[in-house]
């Protein structure tokens, strides 16, 4: 039998050990609900799961659009609103701002399933690579709320981050979407340079928020599985 203070000497030691090991494990709980139009903490966790780049670190950005909008957008004129139909470019007090987002996926969602937008039957995503520069001055929103006051004052800024979500025109794209304002024509010129266009049929475009966040991180350029996803969407 072992003695008292042996126990209890086990015991603290046994202890320090989990504490130990705790500090070097994070868990992550998954959920087991099925996704719904009112996600709550479901969606929630999601997008804590979910990594969207800083706007000051070079990635790939992607924009959608219908066939007739795309040889303008390849070097784009934040001047301009190419169609409001599709709000390409988008005018503003302080000027314009070409709208893109990091996922494959979610660009071409905007076009085939936004409410209100044009019916088209594909969509044309353009791929850009995106190399900031070290001055960029980046206004980062994390509620739909703050970044809609940001837009009032976006000439302080070159680049406007943040969420998307309207609950009329957006409920049914998904809930990871994260869109990256350009605001700046000569970080434009300079720094956002077109790479590529995938060509998508809107039948092969998730509708709802419900798409996976697997498929949004699927959707973006620096992840392994990106190439093969394209395929699907694109084959």
């Amino acid at each position: 039998m072992i003695s008292t203070s042996l126990q209890s000497l086990s015991l603290k030691y046994l202890l320090a050990g989990l504490v130990a090991l705790l500090s070097f494990t994070s868990v992550v709980a998954l959920p087991t609900a099925k996704p719904s139009e009112d996600l709550g903490d479901y969606e929630q966790l999601f997008k804590r799961a979910l990594v969207h780049p800083a706007g000051n670190q070079k990635f790939s950005l992607f924009h959608g659009t219908i066939p007739a909008n795309e040889a303008a957008l390849k070097v784009p004129d934040l001047s301009k609103s190419h169609t409001e139909a599709i709000n390409n470019v988008v005018h503003n007090l302080e000027g314009g701002g070409l709208y893109l987002t990091d996922s494959l996926i979610a660009a071409a969602q905007f076009v085939c399933h936004q409410i209100g937008k044009a019916p088209t039957d594909k969509v044309h995503v353009l791929m850009y690579d995106w190399t900031p520069p070290a001055s960029i001055k980046i206004h980062e929103t994390k509620t739909v709320a703050e970044q809609n006051a940001a837009a009032q004052t976006c000439k302080a800024y070159d680049m406007l981050t943040g969420p998307m979500y309207n609950e009329i025109t957006d409920k049914h794209l998904t809930k990871d979407f994260w869109q990256y304002a350009l605001i700046n024509q000569k970080i434009a010129n300079d720094n956002l340079k077109y790479k590529q266009t995938f060509v998508i049929p809107c039948s092969k475009v998730h509708k709802g928020r419900d798409l996976p966040s697997t498929d949004y991180e699927k959707g973006q350029g620096s992840n392994p599985g990106f190439s093969a996803y394209a395929k699907t969407l694109t084959g």
